[in-house]
């Protein structure tokens, strides 16, 4: 196997390729120096962000984040 360096990839890169990939796939994803895994994570949720009906709330109690969904428990 070649070593491929995984920090000159370009943002749009990873924000294309944390689109594609599911969060479920993340979790499993084994990455020995981080050097993918923590990029596809953040531009994950930066993808998930950008849609304004997906955010997160905190309880003023216990500072707990939950989603909207979660609100009605």
């Amino acid at each position: 196997m070649l070593p491929i360096d995984m920090n000159c990839m370009n943002a749009g890169l990873v924000k294309k390729l944390a689109s594609i990939v599911k969060l479920e796939v993340l979790e499993y994803l084994t990455d020995r120096k981080d050097k993918l895994r923590s990029k596809l994570y953040m531009k994950r949720l930066e993808v998930m962000f950008e849609d304004r009906s997906n955010t997160l709330l905190r309880c003023v109690l216990c500072s707990t984040l939950f989603t909207k969904d979660q609100l009605r428990w």
